[in-house]
């Protein structure tokens, strides 16, 4: 197996433990994988990635797009794959960022959020389905105004009331709509 000795730690190690570079005189980087990933967290490093990323920002959108166009499956596998290791940490951070409230001025946390499930006996409190068929399992749903929660819904119920915009009228004429064409039948 071929070698070669990393520059930053001096240690010769399989060119399995190399990142591929084009650059290189044989095709691999000048730093082993541990010494590369420890540099890019260095203030430095992440400087200099931002200034080629400012000089050229719609080329980095075009080859990350680029790249998730080819790997699709394999990101959305990484995903559901993160997402099911890691359901209390995915929630919580999905709270934090709408900034779900119990009361005002109170985070939402996962201990409400149990709660509310033993509540609505870990259905949705719409449709009444159990939310086995999403990703996410059963969500959280929120005033999008005051950012208070409302409720434990499936991922459809919730659709349903973010594509209507929360309005109570457009909600009835769906009901209106839906009856008068039953009668139709």
């Amino acid at each position: 197996m071929k070698t070669k000795k990393c520059c930053k730690c001096k240690d010769v190690k399989s060119v399995i433990e190399f990142y591929k570079w084009t650059h290189g005189k044989d095709g691999y980087s000048t730093y082993c994988r541990i010494c590369t990933r420890e540099f890019r967290k260095t203030p430095k490093a992440k400087a200099a990635y931002k200034l080629r990323y400012d000089k050229d920002k719609e080329k980095f959108k075009l080859k990350s797009k680029t790249w998730y166009n080819n790997n699709k499956a394999r990101h959305r596998a990484t995903d559901i794959e993160w997402r099911s290791r890691n359901k209390d940490h995915s929630k919580k951070s999905n709270w934090k960022k709408n900034n779900i409230q119990i009361t005002l001025g109170i985070r939402f946390t996962i201990d409400d959020y149990n709660k509310k499930l033993i509540e609505c006996n870990h259905k949705c409190e719409i449709c009444e389905s159990d939310g086995s068929g999403f990703t996410q399992g059963l969500i959280v749903d929120h005033d999008h105004k005051t950012s208070l929660f409302r409720g434990i819904l499936c991922n459809n119920c919730n659709l349903m009331l973010g594509h209507t915009k929360d309005s109570i009228s457009v909600l009835e004429n769906t009901i209106k709509y839906l009856k008068r064409s039953r009668n139709e039948l």
